[in-house]
């Protein structure tokens, strides 16, 4: 039912319902609520041999008196995923990172100052000025309630 409304509200393309359908029948079965489900196991850096440890994406044991196994847990997860969590390969991350950079770069050239020779040497913020006052002038004068009511 999940991966239907998402379909019918934020997915519309008929590949990616397919693909997703698939998330949802391998991310919500009833086997996942017992005997610790791994969903998937990734390197993790840090901790290990080599500098390497693996990491469990699991829902961990329901221990309703220890909220602390549960909080434990959350405390561990990587702060980001492992695109092989999503059974992608592991050059999805460095794509998306290169397209992130490239943008933000971009928007930062985009907004930073620019050289301007216009204006008979006058800075960007005297030419700004200078085109405000102009386009004031142009304005009609103020409406004066009282003089339109008679």
């Amino acid at each position: 039912m999940v991966c239907e409304v998402q379909y019918g509200g934020r997915i519309t393309d008929d590949l990616d319902r397919e693909l997703f359908i698939e998330y949802g029948e391998y991310y919500l079965k009833e086997g996942i609520f017992g005997n610790e489900h791994v969903f998937t196991e990734i390197q993790n850096e840090g901790g290990g041999a080599g500098g390497r440890d693996k990491f469990k994406y699991k829902i961990p044991q329901n221990t309703t008196a220890e909220i602390i196994k549960y909080v434990d847990y959350v405390n561990t997860v990587p702060p980001a995923d492992n695109p092989e969590v999503f059974g992608l390969h592991a050059n999805a991350d460095l794509t998306f990172r290169q397209k992130e950079s490239l943008e933000m770069i971009n928007t930062i050239m985009e907004t930073r100052p620019k050289e301007s020779n216009v204006g008979g040497g006058k800075t960007r913020e005297e030419i700004v000025q200078d085109k405000s006052r102009e386009l004031l002038g142009k304005l009609p004068p103020d409406y004066i309630e009282g003089e339109m009511k008679d």
